[in-house]
């Protein structure tokens, strides 16, 4: 969205497309006013912060409007560097990453600058941290090692987390899917889970792809409470994206003016899922039925699926990803509780 604050005309448009973006600054602004305010429970339970910087060498000049709605609607900062000391450039931008994500995200760059170049113009960051703790905690003794159909391995054991709770759910024709909501103790906080019917590479090729037409707000308000038996693995997942290719080829002409001074477009992420809670942290007309069991509804995440950190109270989608294979294999029956440096 800094992006496109920068960006004019063809440029700008070709990102609203690109991002699926509304047309208007007001609304994105908006939008971004409302997803991005920092959020701490009184209990303590669940925290968020939301923050972007964008880091400009000593010779670069930037609009003060630009700085002013950079701050203004997007909690953002502007911060010059000396783009030729790379080491000391690097500590710069590692440790407001370090601090920004507790420690959970300690470098975007090689301590020693080895991957920043001393030409650098600018480098847009933005850093997400999350921690909540689950509504209905799952029983660390239920935890057990439980087949995970991974699409390269088949049946990998991993530990499968299990609750059996009254949760919203539904049943999503249009994605051929089944979706979770798992809420958090602040009660603004959730995950939702979609979980496709099988576990073919396909079929979560298909759930992302019908997911553009599928509003998530539509999803929610199918769900229903419905008592259920859920088991959802625990992981722990580390992401490192360069996004600068992705950006460049949006729009390779029309933005050449803009990207020819954005060097790097990075992100990093890292979530954590336990019998506690979450901790997250990124540095970047559909039929829809619900489904009540006659006792419970089993809901078996032991395939890949996607899952999302959501802002109840926007609607805003915090985190994303995908679960594609277990990131904890195990071979006992009984999975031990993880370990304090793991616990929300």
């Amino acid at each position: 969205m800094l992006l496109i604050e920068a960006a004019q005309g063809r440029s700008r448009q070709q990102l609203l497309t690109a991002l699926r973006l509304p047309g208007k600054l007001s609304d994105i602004r908006a939008a971004a006013d409302l997803n991005l305010v920092n959020f701490k429970d009184p209990t303590g339970s669940t925290e968020l912060v939301t923050v972007a910087k964008l880091w400009t060498s000593q010779d670069q000049q930037i609009n003060r409007n630009y700085s002013a709605t950079l701050q203004r609607y997007y909690h953002g900062e502007v911060q010059s560097l000396d783009f030729r000391q790379s080491q000391l450039a690097a500590q710069s931008i590692n440790a407001w990453v370090n601090q920004l994500t507790k420690g959970l995200i300690r470098n975007l760059y090689e301590p020693s600058g080895s991957d920043l170049a001393a030409d650098t113009r600018m480098i847009l960051t933005t850093a997400v941290y999350f921690r909540g703790k689950w509504l209905h905690a799952f029983d660390k003794s239920s935890t057990r090692a439980e087949c995970f159909q991974a699409p390269s391995r088949g049946c990998v054991k991993t530990p499968m987390m299990e609750s059996y709770e009254w949760y919203k759910y539904a049943v999503v024709p249009a994605l051929d899917a089944q979706a979770l909501l798992l809420p958090y103790v602040s009660g603004r906080m959730a995950m939702l889970v979609l979980l496709p019917k099988t576990s073919d590479p396909a079929a979560l090729q298909g759930l992302s792809r019908d997911l553009a037409f599928t509003p998530l707000t539509s999803i929610l308000a199918s769900m229903r409470d419905t008592e259920m038996r859920v088991q959802l693995p625990r992981f722990t997942i580390d992401t490192e994206i360069d996004l600068t290719n992705d950006l460049q080829k949006s729009a390779p002409q029309q933005q050449q003016q803009l990207t020819q001074h954005i060097d790097r477009v990075l992100h990093k992420a890292h979530i954590e899922v336990s019998e506690e809670g979450t901790i997250a942290a990124a540095v970047t007309g559909t039929s829809i039925v619900p489904l009540m069991g006659p006792s419970h509804t089993d809901f078996v995440a032991n395939r890949p699926f996607l899952y999302f950190l959501l802002d109840m109270q926007s609607n805003g989608i915090l985190f994303a990803g995908r679960l594609n294979e277990p990131t904890e294999l195990v071979a006992d029956k009984v999975v031990p509780p993880p370990s304090p440096a793991t616990k929300v």
